[in-house]
Protein backbone atom coordinates (compact mmCIF):
# COMPACT_ATOMS: atom_id res chain seq x y z
CA UNK A 1 0.00 0.00 0.00
CA UNK A 2 1.37 3.40 -0.99
CA UNK A 3 2.25 5.78 1.82
CA UNK A 4 -0.22 8.52 2.73
CA UNK A 5 2.12 10.42 5.07
CA UNK A 6 2.69 14.16 4.52
CA UNK A 7 6.01 15.16 2.95
CA UNK A 8 8.32 16.66 5.55
CA UNK A 9 10.85 19.40 4.84
CA UNK A 10 13.62 16.90 5.60
CA UNK A 11 12.30 14.49 2.96
CA UNK A 12 11.89 17.31 0.45
CA UNK A 13 15.48 18.46 1.01
CA UNK A 14 16.57 14.89 0.35
CA UNK A 15 14.63 14.96 -2.94
CA UNK A 16 16.20 18.28 -3.91
CA UNK A 17 19.67 16.93 -3.23
CA UNK A 18 19.13 14.54 -6.14
CA UNK A 19 19.33 17.63 -8.37
CA UNK A 20 22.47 18.92 -6.61
CA UNK A 21 20.49 21.84 -5.21
CA UNK A 22 22.18 22.03 -1.84
CA UNK A 23 22.84 24.62 0.80
CA UNK A 24 26.30 25.50 -0.48
CA UNK A 25 25.05 26.12 -4.02
CA UNK A 26 23.92 29.75 -4.43
CA UNK A 27 21.20 29.07 -7.02
CA UNK A 28 19.41 32.25 -6.07
CA UNK A 29 16.34 32.32 -8.28
CA UNK A 30 13.91 29.51 -9.04
CA UNK A 31 10.26 29.43 -10.00
CA UNK A 32 7.28 27.13 -9.77
CA UNK A 33 4.25 26.84 -12.06
CA UNK A 34 1.05 26.95 -10.01
CA UNK A 35 -2.42 25.96 -11.20
CA UNK A 36 -4.09 26.07 -7.79
CA UNK A 37 -4.52 22.30 -7.68
CA UNK A 38 -3.22 20.22 -4.81
CA UNK A 39 -0.10 19.11 -6.73
CA UNK A 40 1.25 22.58 -7.44
CA UNK A 41 0.14 24.03 -4.08
CA UNK A 42 2.01 21.30 -2.19
CA UNK A 43 5.09 21.88 -4.35
CA UNK A 44 4.89 25.64 -3.91
CA UNK A 45 4.62 25.30 -0.11
CA UNK A 46 7.60 22.92 0.14
CA UNK A 47 9.73 24.93 -2.28
CA UNK A 48 9.02 28.04 -0.25
CA UNK A 49 10.16 26.31 2.95
CA UNK A 50 13.25 25.03 1.15
CA UNK A 51 14.04 28.48 -0.28
CA UNK A 52 13.78 30.15 3.11
CA UNK A 53 15.96 27.45 4.66
CA UNK A 54 18.76 28.03 2.15
CA UNK A 55 18.12 31.73 1.39
CA UNK A 56 16.98 31.23 -2.19
CA UNK A 57 14.32 33.35 -3.89
CA UNK A 58 11.13 31.72 -5.15
CA UNK A 59 8.70 33.07 -7.75
CA UNK A 60 5.32 31.48 -8.45
CA UNK A 61 3.74 31.80 -11.90
CA UNK A 62 -0.02 31.29 -11.84
CA UNK A 63 -1.42 30.36 -15.26
CA UNK A 64 -5.00 31.37 -16.03
CA UNK A 65 -6.04 29.31 -19.06
CA UNK A 66 -9.37 31.20 -19.38
CA UNK A 67 -11.22 27.96 -20.11
CA UNK A 68 -13.65 28.28 -17.18
CA UNK A 69 -15.69 31.36 -16.21
CA UNK A 70 -14.35 31.17 -12.65
CA UNK A 71 -10.68 30.68 -13.63
CA UNK A 72 -9.67 34.36 -13.38
CA UNK A 73 -11.21 34.84 -9.93
CA UNK A 74 -9.65 31.56 -8.86
CA UNK A 75 -6.17 32.66 -9.98
CA UNK A 76 -6.44 35.81 -7.83
CA UNK A 77 -7.50 33.72 -4.84
CA UNK A 78 -4.46 31.49 -5.36
CA UNK A 79 -2.24 34.58 -5.57
CA UNK A 80 -3.70 35.83 -2.28
CA UNK A 81 -2.91 32.51 -0.56
CA UNK A 82 0.69 32.57 -1.82
CA UNK A 83 1.21 36.22 -0.88
CA UNK A 84 0.39 35.30 2.73
CA UNK A 85 3.27 32.83 2.52
CA UNK A 86 5.52 35.70 1.37
CA UNK A 87 5.96 34.22 -2.12
CA UNK A 88 6.59 36.51 -5.08
CA UNK A 89 3.65 35.80 -7.40
CA UNK A 90 2.71 36.68 -10.96
CA UNK A 91 -0.57 35.83 -12.69
CA UNK A 92 -0.21 35.00 -16.39
CA UNK A 93 -3.31 34.91 -18.57
CA UNK A 94 -3.53 33.18 -21.93
CA UNK A 95 -5.00 35.49 -24.54
CA UNK A 96 -6.71 33.42 -27.22
CA UNK A 97 -7.55 36.40 -29.42
CA UNK A 98 -4.21 38.16 -29.87
CA UNK A 99 -2.96 39.45 -33.20
CA UNK A 100 -1.76 37.13 -35.91
CA UNK A 101 1.75 35.76 -35.56
CA UNK A 102 2.02 35.96 -31.78
CA UNK A 103 0.40 32.70 -30.75
CA UNK A 104 2.74 29.75 -30.86
CA UNK A 105 -0.18 27.36 -31.23
CA UNK A 106 -1.10 28.98 -34.55
CA UNK A 107 -4.66 29.57 -33.45
CA UNK A 108 -6.30 32.97 -33.30
CA UNK A 109 -9.58 31.75 -31.84
CA UNK A 110 -10.72 29.98 -28.71
CA UNK A 111 -9.78 26.30 -29.11
CA UNK A 112 -12.37 23.55 -29.32
CA UNK A 113 -12.59 20.96 -26.53
CA UNK A 114 -10.49 18.51 -28.57
CA UNK A 115 -7.82 21.20 -29.08
CA UNK A 116 -7.70 22.58 -25.55
CA UNK A 117 -5.19 20.17 -24.01
CA UNK A 118 -2.67 20.58 -26.84
CA UNK A 119 -3.01 24.32 -27.37
CA UNK A 120 -3.14 25.11 -23.66
CA UNK A 121 0.14 23.25 -23.14
CA UNK A 122 1.87 25.24 -25.88
CA UNK A 123 0.57 28.61 -24.67
CA UNK A 124 1.29 27.75 -21.03
CA UNK A 125 4.92 26.92 -21.76
CA UNK A 126 5.28 30.06 -23.85
CA UNK A 127 4.21 32.23 -20.92
CA UNK A 128 6.36 30.30 -18.44
CA UNK A 129 9.40 30.69 -20.69
CA UNK A 130 8.80 34.42 -20.96
CA UNK A 131 8.43 34.76 -17.20
CA UNK A 132 11.64 32.81 -16.54
CA UNK A 133 13.51 34.85 -19.12
CA UNK A 134 12.39 38.18 -17.64
CA UNK A 135 13.62 37.14 -14.19
CA UNK A 136 16.76 35.38 -15.44
CA UNK A 137 15.57 32.05 -13.98
CA UNK A 138 16.87 28.79 -15.42
CA UNK A 139 15.00 26.27 -13.19
CA UNK A 140 11.24 25.81 -13.53
CA UNK A 141 9.60 23.41 -11.05
CA UNK A 142 6.46 21.45 -11.97
CA UNK A 143 4.21 19.39 -9.70
CA UNK A 144 3.89 16.24 -11.83
CA UNK A 145 3.55 13.18 -9.60
CA UNK A 146 3.58 9.41 -10.05
CA UNK A 147 -0.04 9.29 -11.20
CA UNK A 148 0.73 11.77 -13.97
CA UNK A 149 3.52 9.46 -15.10
CA UNK A 150 1.14 6.53 -15.49
CA UNK A 151 -1.49 8.57 -17.33
CA UNK A 152 1.11 9.87 -19.74
CA UNK A 153 2.40 6.37 -20.49
CA UNK A 154 -1.10 5.09 -21.35
CA UNK A 155 -1.88 8.12 -23.53
CA UNK A 156 1.37 7.77 -25.42
CA UNK A 157 0.85 4.04 -25.84
CA UNK A 158 -2.54 4.76 -27.40
CA UNK A 159 -0.88 7.20 -29.82
CA UNK A 160 1.66 4.58 -30.92
CA UNK A 161 4.61 6.19 -29.16
CA UNK A 162 8.04 4.59 -29.15
CA UNK A 163 9.95 3.82 -26.01
CA UNK A 164 10.74 7.49 -25.45
CA UNK A 165 7.08 8.00 -24.64
CA UNK A 166 6.76 4.81 -22.63
CA UNK A 167 9.66 5.52 -20.29
CA UNK A 168 9.18 7.66 -17.23
CA UNK A 169 9.51 11.42 -17.27
CA UNK A 170 12.90 12.69 -16.16
CA UNK A 171 13.45 14.53 -12.90
CA UNK A 172 15.38 17.13 -14.88
CA UNK A 173 14.75 17.77 -18.57
CA UNK A 174 15.11 20.46 -21.17
CA UNK A 175 12.27 22.87 -21.83
CA UNK A 176 9.77 20.85 -23.89
CA UNK A 177 8.62 23.48 -26.40
CA UNK A 178 11.17 25.86 -27.89
CA UNK A 179 9.76 28.25 -30.45
CA UNK A 180 10.76 31.49 -28.80
CA UNK A 181 14.22 32.50 -27.68
CA UNK A 182 13.13 32.85 -24.05
CA UNK A 183 12.85 29.05 -23.89
CA UNK A 184 16.55 28.44 -24.43
CA UNK A 185 18.57 27.35 -21.40
CA UNK A 186 15.61 26.58 -19.10
CA UNK A 187 15.48 23.26 -17.24
CA UNK A 188 12.27 21.60 -16.06
CA UNK A 189 12.50 19.97 -12.60
CA UNK A 190 9.85 17.55 -11.32
CA UNK A 191 10.62 16.50 -7.70
CA UNK A 192 7.39 14.50 -7.13
CA UNK A 193 7.66 11.90 -9.89
CA UNK A 194 7.98 8.96 -7.47
CA UNK A 195 5.36 10.25 -5.03
CA UNK A 196 1.65 9.50 -5.21
CA UNK A 197 -1.00 12.19 -5.13
CA UNK A 198 -2.33 11.09 -1.73
CA UNK A 199 0.87 12.30 -0.10
CA UNK A 200 0.47 15.72 -1.70
CA UNK A 201 -3.10 15.91 -0.42
CA UNK A 202 -1.97 14.95 3.09
CA UNK A 203 0.80 17.57 2.95
CA UNK A 204 -1.66 20.36 2.14
CA UNK A 205 -4.06 19.14 4.84
CA UNK A 206 -1.32 18.94 7.47
CA UNK A 207 -0.07 22.46 6.70
CA UNK A 208 -3.54 24.01 6.20
CA UNK A 209 -2.79 24.92 2.59
CA UNK A 210 -6.04 25.29 0.62
CA UNK A 211 -6.29 24.16 -2.98
CA UNK A 212 -8.84 24.30 -5.78
CA UNK A 213 -10.44 21.44 -7.69
CA UNK A 214 -10.74 22.06 -11.42
CA UNK A 215 -14.31 21.15 -12.39
CA UNK A 216 -13.11 19.96 -15.81
CA UNK A 217 -11.06 17.17 -14.16
CA UNK A 218 -14.22 15.05 -14.02
CA UNK A 219 -15.25 15.69 -17.61
CA UNK A 220 -14.94 12.74 -19.97
CA UNK A 221 -14.47 15.16 -22.87
CA UNK A 222 -10.74 15.14 -22.12
CA UNK A 223 -8.57 12.11 -22.92
CA UNK A 224 -6.41 12.42 -19.83
CA UNK A 225 -9.46 12.33 -17.57
CA UNK A 226 -10.76 9.16 -19.25
CA UNK A 227 -7.36 7.51 -18.82
CA UNK A 228 -7.13 8.59 -15.18
CA UNK A 229 -10.55 7.15 -14.37
CA UNK A 230 -9.67 3.88 -16.13
CA UNK A 231 -6.37 3.52 -14.24
CA UNK A 232 -8.08 4.21 -10.92
CA UNK A 233 -10.79 1.63 -11.64
CA UNK A 234 -8.30 -1.05 -12.70
CA UNK A 235 -6.08 -0.39 -9.70
CA UNK A 236 -9.04 -0.63 -7.34
CA UNK A 237 -10.06 -3.98 -8.83
CA UNK A 238 -6.53 -5.25 -8.28
CA UNK A 239 -6.55 -4.01 -4.68
CA UNK A 240 -9.88 -5.81 -4.20
CA UNK A 241 -8.15 -9.11 -4.95
CA UNK A 242 -8.67 -9.49 -8.71
CA UNK A 243 -5.08 -10.42 -9.59
CA UNK A 244 -5.69 -10.47 -13.36
CA UNK A 245 -5.68 -6.66 -13.23
CA UNK A 246 -2.14 -6.50 -11.83
CA UNK A 247 -0.51 -5.58 -15.21
CA UNK A 248 -2.61 -2.40 -15.31
CA UNK A 249 -2.44 -1.57 -11.63
CA UNK A 250 -0.23 1.32 -10.58
CA UNK A 251 2.30 -1.28 -9.45
CA UNK A 252 2.24 -3.08 -12.82
CA UNK A 253 2.44 0.12 -14.85
CA UNK A 254 5.33 1.33 -12.72
CA UNK A 255 7.19 -1.89 -13.40
CA UNK A 256 6.44 -1.51 -17.11
CA UNK A 257 8.02 1.96 -17.10
CA UNK A 258 11.10 0.61 -15.35
CA UNK A 259 11.46 -2.05 -18.06
CA UNK A 260 11.25 0.67 -20.70
CA UNK A 261 13.98 2.64 -18.95
CA UNK A 262 16.17 -0.46 -18.79
CA UNK A 263 15.86 -1.24 -22.51
CA UNK A 264 16.48 2.40 -23.42
CA UNK A 265 19.70 2.44 -21.44
CA UNK A 266 20.82 -0.89 -22.93
CA UNK A 267 21.27 0.57 -26.40
CA UNK A 268 22.47 4.04 -25.44
CA UNK A 269 26.20 3.33 -25.76
CA UNK A 270 25.74 1.64 -29.13
CA UNK A 271 23.77 4.58 -30.43
CA UNK A 272 26.42 7.05 -29.31
CA UNK A 273 29.06 5.05 -31.14
CA UNK A 274 27.05 5.01 -34.37
CA UNK A 275 26.44 8.74 -34.28
CA UNK A 276 30.06 9.60 -33.45
CA UNK A 277 31.38 7.32 -36.21
CA UNK A 278 28.90 7.94 -39.01
CA UNK A 279 27.26 11.36 -38.70
CA UNK A 280 28.56 14.90 -38.89
CA UNK A 281 26.36 17.81 -37.81
CA UNK A 282 26.90 21.31 -39.18
CA UNK A 283 24.75 23.15 -36.66
CA UNK A 284 25.93 26.53 -37.96
CA UNK A 285 24.10 26.03 -41.24
CA UNK A 286 21.56 23.32 -40.45
CA UNK A 287 23.21 20.62 -42.58
CA UNK A 288 23.82 16.98 -41.63
CA UNK A 289 26.02 14.40 -43.37
CA UNK A 290 25.57 10.64 -43.04
CA UNK A 291 28.73 8.70 -43.96
CA UNK A 292 28.28 5.14 -45.21
CA UNK A 293 30.94 2.84 -46.71
CA UNK A 294 31.29 2.96 -50.48
CA UNK A 295 30.71 -0.81 -50.41
CA UNK A 296 28.24 -1.56 -47.63
CA UNK A 297 29.22 -4.75 -45.71
CA UNK A 298 26.50 -7.32 -45.05
CA UNK A 299 26.85 -6.86 -41.29
CA UNK A 300 26.81 -3.05 -41.36
CA UNK A 301 24.39 -1.40 -38.94
CA UNK A 302 22.62 0.50 -41.75
CA UNK A 303 21.36 -2.79 -43.18
CA UNK A 304 19.36 -3.19 -39.96
CA UNK A 305 16.25 -1.53 -41.30
CA UNK A 306 14.83 -0.54 -37.93
CA UNK A 307 18.06 1.29 -37.08
CA UNK A 308 18.76 2.83 -40.48
CA UNK A 309 15.28 4.27 -40.75
CA UNK A 310 15.48 5.70 -37.25
CA UNK A 311 18.74 7.44 -38.04
CA UNK A 312 17.11 8.96 -41.13
CA UNK A 313 13.94 9.95 -39.26
CA UNK A 314 15.87 11.71 -36.54
CA UNK A 315 18.20 13.46 -38.99
CA UNK A 316 15.09 14.79 -40.72
CA UNK A 317 13.75 16.08 -37.41
CA UNK A 318 17.11 17.68 -36.67
CA UNK A 319 17.22 19.37 -40.09
CA UNK A 320 13.70 20.73 -39.70
CA UNK A 321 13.89 21.49 -35.97
CA UNK A 322 10.50 19.81 -35.91
CA UNK A 323 8.45 18.58 -32.97
CA UNK A 324 6.71 16.10 -35.28
CA UNK A 325 7.96 12.68 -36.33
CA UNK A 326 8.27 12.47 -40.14
CA UNK A 327 5.84 10.27 -42.01
CA UNK A 328 6.68 6.59 -42.24
CA UNK A 329 6.33 6.44 -46.02
CA UNK A 330 8.70 9.40 -46.42
CA UNK A 331 11.39 7.84 -44.24
CA UNK A 332 11.08 4.47 -45.98
CA UNK A 333 11.46 6.13 -49.38
CA UNK A 334 14.64 7.80 -48.19
CA UNK A 335 16.02 4.55 -46.75
CA UNK A 336 15.18 2.58 -49.90
CA UNK A 337 16.71 5.31 -52.06
CA UNK A 338 20.04 4.98 -50.25
CA UNK A 339 19.95 1.18 -50.19
CA UNK A 340 19.09 0.94 -53.90
CA UNK A 341 22.22 2.94 -54.74
CA UNK A 342 24.30 -0.08 -53.71
CA UNK A 343 22.66 -2.27 -56.36
CA UNK A 344 21.80 0.16 -59.15
CA UNK A 345 24.78 2.50 -58.55
CA UNK A 346 22.37 5.34 -59.27
CA UNK A 347 23.36 8.27 -57.07
CA UNK A 348 20.71 10.96 -57.35
CA UNK A 349 18.97 13.63 -55.30
CA UNK A 350 15.65 13.03 -53.62
CA UNK A 351 13.34 15.40 -51.76
CA UNK A 352 11.39 13.93 -48.86
CA UNK A 353 9.29 15.53 -46.15
CA UNK A 354 10.75 18.99 -46.72
CA UNK A 355 14.33 17.70 -46.72
CA UNK A 356 16.70 17.45 -49.70
CA UNK A 357 19.01 14.42 -49.76
CA UNK A 358 22.07 14.84 -51.93
CA UNK A 359 24.86 12.26 -52.51
CA UNK A 360 28.29 13.81 -52.04
CA UNK A 361 31.63 12.85 -53.52
CA UNK A 362 33.41 9.72 -52.30
CA UNK A 363 35.88 10.71 -49.58
CA UNK A 364 38.12 8.96 -47.04
CA UNK A 365 36.25 8.72 -43.75
CA UNK A 366 37.67 6.65 -40.94
CA UNK A 367 39.37 3.54 -42.28
CA UNK A 368 37.54 3.30 -45.59
CA UNK A 369 36.23 5.25 -48.55
CA UNK A 370 32.82 6.63 -47.67
CA UNK A 371 29.79 7.79 -49.56
CA UNK A 372 28.41 10.88 -47.82
CA UNK A 373 24.67 11.49 -47.97
CA UNK A 374 24.01 15.14 -47.21
CA UNK A 375 20.71 16.29 -45.76
CA UNK A 376 19.61 19.89 -46.39
CA UNK A 377 16.45 21.83 -45.79
CA UNK A 378 14.42 21.66 -49.01
CA UNK A 379 15.05 24.95 -50.86
CA UNK A 380 12.10 27.29 -51.13
CA UNK A 381 10.67 27.86 -54.59
CA UNK A 382 11.59 31.26 -56.03
CA UNK A 383 7.88 32.06 -56.29
CA UNK A 384 7.61 31.60 -52.51
CA UNK A 385 10.60 33.77 -51.59
CA UNK A 386 8.40 36.36 -49.89
CA UNK A 387 7.51 33.77 -47.25
CA UNK A 388 11.14 33.69 -46.06
CA UNK A 389 11.45 37.46 -45.58
CA UNK A 390 11.21 38.53 -41.95
CA UNK A 391 11.73 42.00 -40.52
CA UNK A 392 14.01 42.25 -37.49
CA UNK A 393 14.22 45.38 -35.37
CA UNK A 394 17.32 46.39 -33.39
CA UNK A 395 17.30 44.58 -30.05
CA UNK A 396 14.91 41.88 -31.31
CA UNK A 397 15.29 38.15 -31.85
CA UNK A 398 13.35 36.35 -34.59
CA UNK A 399 12.90 32.66 -35.36
CA UNK A 400 13.62 32.41 -39.09
CA UNK A 401 12.29 29.45 -41.05
CA UNK A 402 11.44 27.79 -37.71
CA UNK A 403 15.13 26.80 -37.49
CA UNK A 404 17.40 29.77 -36.78
CA UNK A 405 17.16 32.22 -33.91
CA UNK A 406 18.69 35.46 -35.17
CA UNK A 407 19.34 38.43 -32.91
CA UNK A 408 20.27 42.01 -33.85
CA UNK A 409 22.06 44.30 -31.40
CA UNK A 410 19.99 47.27 -30.30
CA UNK A 411 22.91 49.71 -30.66
CA UNK A 412 22.70 50.56 -34.36
CA UNK A 413 25.04 53.31 -35.64
CA UNK A 414 23.54 56.60 -36.80
CA UNK A 415 24.56 55.78 -40.36
CA UNK A 416 21.98 52.95 -40.33
CA UNK A 417 19.24 54.52 -38.22
CA UNK A 418 16.96 55.05 -41.24
CA UNK A 419 17.34 51.43 -42.32
CA UNK A 420 14.86 48.60 -42.04
CA UNK A 421 16.58 45.28 -41.36
CA UNK A 422 15.28 42.02 -42.76
CA UNK A 423 16.27 38.36 -42.86
CA UNK A 424 15.66 36.40 -46.03
CA UNK A 425 16.87 33.32 -47.88
CA UNK A 426 20.35 33.23 -49.45
CA UNK A 427 20.04 33.40 -53.24
CA UNK A 428 22.42 33.21 -56.19
CA UNK A 429 22.59 36.98 -56.72
CA UNK A 430 24.05 37.34 -53.21
CA UNK A 431 27.20 35.56 -54.38
CA UNK A 432 27.89 38.19 -57.03
CA UNK A 433 27.00 41.03 -54.67
CA UNK A 434 29.36 39.70 -52.00
CA UNK A 435 32.40 39.69 -54.28
CA UNK A 436 31.65 43.24 -55.41
CA UNK A 437 31.78 44.53 -51.85
CA UNK A 438 34.71 45.26 -49.61
CA UNK A 439 35.24 42.32 -47.28
CA UNK A 440 38.09 40.97 -45.21
CA UNK A 441 40.34 38.20 -46.51
CA UNK A 442 39.08 35.98 -43.70
CA UNK A 443 35.45 36.56 -44.74
CA UNK A 444 36.28 35.75 -48.34
CA UNK A 445 37.99 32.51 -47.31
CA UNK A 446 35.01 31.52 -45.19
CA UNK A 447 32.56 32.31 -47.97
CA UNK A 448 34.54 30.42 -50.63
CA UNK A 449 34.87 27.45 -48.30
CA UNK A 450 31.09 27.28 -47.82
CA UNK A 451 30.52 27.43 -51.58
CA UNK A 452 33.10 24.70 -52.17
CA UNK A 453 31.72 22.38 -49.50
CA UNK A 454 27.99 22.73 -50.09
CA UNK A 455 26.33 21.55 -53.27
CA UNK A 456 24.69 24.32 -55.35
CA UNK A 457 21.38 22.52 -55.03
CA UNK A 458 21.45 22.79 -51.24
CA UNK A 459 23.40 25.93 -50.43
CA UNK A 460 20.49 28.38 -50.72
CA UNK A 461 18.87 27.46 -47.43
CA UNK A 462 20.73 29.70 -44.98
CA UNK A 463 19.63 33.18 -43.85
CA UNK A 464 21.00 36.48 -45.13
CA UNK A 465 20.76 39.79 -43.26
CA UNK A 466 19.88 42.79 -45.44
CA UNK A 467 18.84 46.39 -44.92
CA UNK A 468 16.61 48.73 -46.87
CA UNK A 469 16.33 52.46 -46.57
CA UNK A 470 12.84 53.48 -45.50
CA UNK A 471 12.50 55.57 -48.64
CA UNK A 472 14.14 53.20 -51.15
CA UNK A 473 13.32 49.91 -52.83
CA UNK A 474 16.85 48.57 -53.29
CA UNK A 475 18.44 46.46 -50.56
CA UNK A 476 21.91 46.34 -49.05
CA UNK A 477 23.66 43.10 -48.13
CA UNK A 478 24.71 43.21 -44.46
CA UNK A 479 26.03 39.69 -44.03
CA UNK A 480 25.62 35.95 -43.61
CA UNK A 481 25.01 35.31 -39.89
CA UNK A 482 25.52 31.51 -40.01
CA UNK A 483 28.88 31.97 -41.75
CA UNK A 484 29.94 34.60 -39.21
CA UNK A 485 30.31 37.12 -42.03
CA UNK A 486 29.11 40.67 -41.34
CA UNK A 487 30.19 43.22 -43.95
CA UNK A 488 29.55 46.16 -41.64
CA UNK A 489 31.51 45.55 -38.40
CA UNK A 490 29.53 48.22 -36.57
CA UNK A 491 26.42 46.02 -36.82
CA UNK A 492 26.35 43.11 -34.37
CA UNK A 493 24.26 40.03 -35.00
CA UNK A 494 24.12 36.48 -33.59
CA UNK A 495 22.50 33.24 -34.72
CA UNK A 496 21.62 29.89 -33.14
CA UNK A 497 20.36 26.87 -35.09
CA UNK A 498 20.41 24.24 -32.33
CA UNK A 499 16.81 24.98 -31.38
CA UNK A 500 15.76 21.59 -29.97
CA UNK A 501 18.89 20.48 -28.17
CA UNK A 502 20.53 19.10 -31.29
CA UNK A 503 22.77 16.09 -30.94
CA UNK A 504 21.94 15.35 -27.28
CA UNK A 505 18.23 15.15 -28.07
CA UNK A 506 19.02 13.18 -31.21
CA UNK A 507 20.95 10.58 -29.19
CA UNK A 508 18.30 10.28 -26.51
CA UNK A 509 15.46 9.76 -28.95
CA UNK A 510 17.42 7.39 -31.14
CA UNK A 511 18.20 5.22 -28.12
CA UNK A 512 14.52 5.16 -27.23
CA UNK A 513 13.42 4.06 -30.70
CA UNK A 514 15.99 1.24 -30.87
CA UNK A 515 15.18 -0.09 -27.42
CA UNK A 516 11.47 -0.27 -28.12
CA UNK A 517 12.23 -2.38 -31.20
CA UNK A 518 14.22 -4.71 -28.94
CA UNK A 519 11.35 -4.86 -26.47
CA UNK A 520 8.78 -5.72 -29.15
CA UNK A 521 11.05 -8.47 -30.38
CA UNK A 522 10.95 -10.21 -26.99
CA UNK A 523 7.63 -9.22 -25.52
CA UNK A 524 5.05 -8.59 -28.21
CA UNK A 525 2.50 -11.09 -26.89
CA UNK A 526 2.55 -9.65 -23.37
CA UNK A 527 2.24 -6.15 -24.74
CA UNK A 528 -0.73 -7.29 -26.85
CA UNK A 529 -2.45 -8.38 -23.64
CA UNK A 530 -1.57 -5.03 -22.10
CA UNK A 531 -2.98 -2.97 -24.97
CA UNK A 532 -6.08 -5.18 -25.10
CA UNK A 533 -6.82 -4.48 -21.46
CA UNK A 534 -6.44 -0.74 -22.01
CA UNK A 535 -8.78 -0.86 -24.98
CA UNK A 536 -11.31 -2.93 -23.05
CA UNK A 537 -11.46 -0.62 -20.05
CA UNK A 538 -11.19 2.75 -21.77
CA UNK A 539 -13.11 2.11 -24.98
CA UNK A 540 -15.24 -1.03 -24.75
CA UNK A 541 -15.99 -1.37 -21.06
CA UNK A 542 -17.36 -4.92 -20.91
CA UNK A 543 -15.84 -8.32 -20.12
CA UNK A 544 -17.71 -10.04 -22.95
CA UNK A 545 -15.69 -7.92 -25.35
CA UNK A 546 -12.35 -8.81 -23.83
CA UNK A 547 -11.35 -11.28 -26.57
CA UNK A 548 -12.13 -8.65 -29.17
CA UNK A 549 -10.03 -6.25 -27.13
CA UNK A 550 -7.18 -8.74 -27.01
CA UNK A 551 -7.32 -8.99 -30.81
CA UNK A 552 -7.25 -5.21 -30.96
CA UNK A 553 -4.12 -5.41 -28.82
CA UNK A 554 -2.52 -7.84 -31.24
CA UNK A 555 -3.37 -5.59 -34.17
CA UNK A 556 -2.00 -2.52 -32.40
CA UNK A 557 1.22 -4.24 -31.36
CA UNK A 558 1.71 -5.75 -34.81
CA UNK A 559 1.12 -2.27 -36.17
CA UNK A 560 3.80 -0.98 -33.78
CA UNK A 561 6.06 -3.80 -34.89
CA UNK A 562 5.59 -2.90 -38.57
CA UNK A 563 6.05 0.76 -37.70
CA UNK A 564 9.19 0.16 -35.66
CA UNK A 565 10.84 -2.62 -37.63
CA UNK A 566 10.17 -1.00 -40.96
CA UNK A 567 10.62 2.52 -39.68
Amino acid sequence: MASRNPISLKEFISLMNKFHIKKEEPLGMKCVAVSGGVDSMALCYLLNKFSKEFKHKLTAFIIDHKFRPESTEESYRVANILSKLDIDTKIMQINWEISEGNNLSDTLTFPTISQQETFARIERYKLLARGCHERKISSLFLGHHHGDQLETVIMRLARGSGINGLTSMEYISQFPIIRNVESLGINIIRPFLRLNKNRLIETCKAENIPWFEDSTNLSKDYKRNVVRLAINELNQRYLNGQSEYEPLSTEGLSRFMEHMNYHKNCVKSKVKMIVSNSIKFDSDNGICSLYLPKNLPHDHWFREKYLGTRIIALIIRWIQCSEQVPRLDSVLRCYQHIMSSYTSHNLSNITIHGVLLNPGKIIPFGNTDSQPWIFFRQPVKVSHDNVTIQQINPGDVVLWDKRFFIGLDENIPLSHESSIFKVRRFCESDIHQFFKMNSTIESQKRFRYYLSQVSPIGRYTIPVLISQDKHAVSEKLIGYPTLNIILYPEIHCWVNFDVFGGVKLFLARLGCFCAFRLLLGIGGFGLSFFVGLVWWVVVVGGFRSFMLSFLVGLVVVDGFRLFLVGY
